[in-house]
């Protein structure tokens, strides 16, 4: 891609869009983060990035932007791209959060860089052993038993205690489906599905229980009741996936007054997209122009909270009082 502004890309991107309107979700979007203190320069980031994408599934036909952003959290890049290549290929993506972890783990030592933990402690995380059968099943094929996957997926799932809806949309992410127990009001467990066999999350261990899972996530009874309900209308990772994203993606074309008494962590959200849609004003675009790019950016950004990486306020400098002259006596000569 050539385009450097927000305009310039989103209407780039609108190329492969318009190749097939018949694509509700066109954006994709992940990050890419280093350890606190530890920096590259951009072209290596970029030649990292094209390395994940890579290995992600991505080809050269589909489009995308790396953002970079040097924060003291950790330097890091937004990967934005579009699920759609130039011939109307669509990239479907399965098991994303799980491949994604060990390509980065392959990346870190490809690139020299410092490796992270992939696992917790099965010890401290209070894991259920596979049972006798799982392990020989284990020894035979070769492949972790869907017990141990789950109970991966869930960890990689909560590494930074992500709200419920991007816990959920995580797991969901990696073909998992989550069944919250009762028919009304609050649940007192939760069972989770892979590969067609469920588990209780205390089946699990202790840790996946729903009492102890809670204190991995951050759970509102009151702002999740909307996600808890669908999830046991409909458990499947599929259209349980479309309902979350969707949501949010209707909320942002919500006024913002109405939309934050349902959702308050949109707030920031709603501020943000009021800058860029000033500054596209701003640009001299259409109003059809300026609907193309809003509605891009939405679909991104949507996404992004859905995956827990909401956009963040520009920090912005206080604002610096003129200093009064100090006072002085002066003697002055005739």
């Amino acid at each position: 891609m050539g385009g450097i502004t927000p305009k310039e890309l989103s209407r780039e991107f609108g190329q492969s869009r318009r190749i097939r309107e018949d694509i509700e979700k066109p954006v994709w979007h992940n990050s890419l983060r280093l350890p606190e203190g530890e920096k590259l320069d951009p072209e290596k980031w970029a030649t990292i990035a094209d390395d994940y994408m890579k290995k992600m599934g991505f080809g050269e036909l589909h489009q995308r932007a790396y953002i970079l952003h040097d924060d003291e959290a950790g330097q890091h890049i937004h990967i934005i791209a579009s699920r759609i290549d130039l011939t109307g290929k669509i990239y479907l993506g399965q098991n994303e959060n799980l491949k994604s972890t060990q390509y980065i783990a392959q990346l870190e030592k490809e690139h020299g860089l410092t490796q992270t933990p992939q696992n917790r402690d099965p010890e401290a995380l209070k894991r259920t052993r596979n049972t006798a059968g799982e392990k020989g099943i284990e020894t035979r094929t070769g492949e972790p038993t869907t017990r141990t996957k789950l109970q991966t997926i869930i960890d990689q799932a909560t590494t930074d205690k992500p709200t419920f809806s991007a816990f959920a949309s995580r797991l969901h992410r990696a073909e998992v489906s989550i069944l919250p127990s009762g028919k009304t009001g609050t649940p007192q467990g939760i069972s989770f599905e892979l590969e067609g066999i469920a588990f209780k999350g205390s089946d699990l261990g202790k840790s996946y229980a729903w009492k102890q899972l809670q204190s991995r996530i951050e759970f509102d009874p009151n702002r999740d009741q909307g996600m808890i309900d669908q999830l046991r209308q409909d458990p499947s990772p599929t259209n349980a996936q479309q309902s979350v994203e969707m949501n949010t993606r209707q909320l942002l074309n919500e006024p913002a007054e109405q939309a934050t008494k349902t959702r308050p962590d949109l707030a920031d959200t709603f501020k943000i997209l009021a800058v860029m849609e000033k500054q596209i004003e701003k640009s001299g675009a259409t109003e059809k122009q300026i609907k193309a790019y809003m509605d891009t950016t939405k679909d991104g950004i949507a996404q992004m909270i859905d995956a827990g990486k909401y956009p963040q306020l520009p920090t912005q400098a206080p604002e610096q009082k003129p200093k009064k002259p100090k006072s002085r006596d002066i003697d002055m000569e005739l």
